[in-house]
C-alpha cells in the first residue's frame, strides 16, 4: 500500500469552499428536499463556506427550488445514470471544495456538523476519512406523518456497535474526506448499489495497515437517516433484507446489479432509471 498524497498547507485557502456536499436524488420532491436542505444549512457553522451538489438521478420533480438556499453554490445536474456510484462520482467532479462530503437525500446532520468535519480532518493527519454515528430521524418532519416504527431504537444502537468496534459506517452515516484522498482512491466504484461498502472497505484496509497507521474516524455527532423505507416494510424485514444483502454481497455470491433487484424489487438499468438515493 502506498501512503496517501500529503495535503498541501494551502489547501485550505487556494480551495474555493472548505466542503462540498453532494447529494445523489432519484424520486426527490423539490419542496421536501428544500426543507431537508434548509435543516443542513441551520446545522451549520459556516454554510458560505461549502457548496451544494446535487445529482439528478431521475424522476425529481421541482429541484430548481433548491437554489434558493443560503449555501455558498448550490449546482443542480444531470446524473449519467447507473445507480448511486456513478452519479456521487459525478458531483464529486464538479467539486470545488477541500472536503468532500456525501450525503443521502433522506438524511439530516446535527448542529456543527461542518466544523466537526473540519476539524477532525485537519487536527489529526492520520485520519483519512471520517463518519457520523447513525440515528434514525424520528422527529415529526422525518416522520412525514407516518408511524413511528418500533425497533427503531435497538436498530441504532446494533449499528452504532457495529460502527465503532468494526469502523463499518455506511453511506447514511455521510462519509467525508478530502478530495484530494478520493480523488487518490478512485472514487467510489461504477456499481448501483454498495458503492460505500466499497470505499469503506478500502479504507479499513489501509487502517490495518500497520505501515500506514491511517485511521478512519467516527464522531460522536449523529446523522438522522430518514425511516420511510422502516415505516413501509417493517423494521424486521429491513433488518434482515439488509443483512442478507450485504451477506451476500461481501461473500461475492451476487453482483450489485441482482443485489438492487432483490432490494428494490425491480431490475437495475444502467442508464438513469435506477434508484440513487
Amino acid at each position: 500500500l502506498i501512503p496517501m498524497p500529503s495535503l498541501p498547507k494551502s489547501l485550505t485557502t487556494d480551495c474555493t469552499f472548505s466542503i462540498s456536499v453532494i447529494t445523489s436524488a432519484y424520486k426527490e420532491d423539490g419542496h421536501e428536499l428544500l426543507s431537508k436542505f434548509q435543516q443542513v444549512v441551520a446545522m451549520a457553522n459556516h454554510p458560505h463556506e461549502m457548496e451544494l451538489i446535487v445529482v439528478d438521478a431521475g424522476k425529481c420533480r421541482e429541484l430548481d427550488l433548491i437554489s434558493t438556499l443560503s449555501f455558498g453554490k448550490v449546482t443542480i445536474v444531470s446524473g449519467p445514470g447507473g445507480g448511486r456510484g456513478p452519479c456521487l462520482n459525478y458531483g464529486a467532479a464538479q467539486a470545488q471544495g477541500w472536503i468532500v462530503t456525501f450525503l443521502h437525500a433522506d438524511t439530516r446532520l446535527s448542529k456543527g456538523w461542518d466544523s466537526a468535519i473540519k476539524n477532525t480532518l485537519l487536527v489529526d493527519p492520520k485520519v483519512t476519512a471520517c463518519a457520523f454515528s447513525f440515528a434514525m430521524d424520528t422527529t415529526p418532519q422525518g416522520l412525514l406523518g407516518g408511524p413511528f416504527p418500533p425497533g427503531i431504537k435497538a436498530i441504532e444502537t446494533t449499528a452504532n456497535w457495529r460502527t465503532q468496534l468494526f469502523h463499518l459506517p455506511y453511506g447514511d452515516q455521510c462519509i467525508s474526506l478530502p478530495k484530494i484522498y478520493f480523488d487518490y482512491l478512485g472514487g467510489y466504484p461504477h456499481q448501483c448499489l454498495m458503492e460505500d461498502y466499497e470505499l469503506v472497505r478500502l479504507l479499513r484496509h489501509r487502517v490495518a495497515s500497520k505501515f500506514l497507521r491511517e485511521r478512519l474516524a467516527i464522531l460522536p455527532l449523529y446523522a438522522y437517516c430518514g425511516p420511510r423505507r422502516w415505516q413501509a416494510l417493517g423494521v424486521l424485514y429491513v433488518t434482515y433484507t439488509n443483512s442478507r444483502c450485504v451477506n451476500l454481497y461481501a461473500n461475492e455470491r451476487i453482483t450489485p446489479d441482482d443485489l438492487f433487484e432483490i432490494y428494490y424489487g425491480v431490475p437495475c438499468h444502467p442508464m438513469g432509471t435506477s434508484p440513487a438515493a
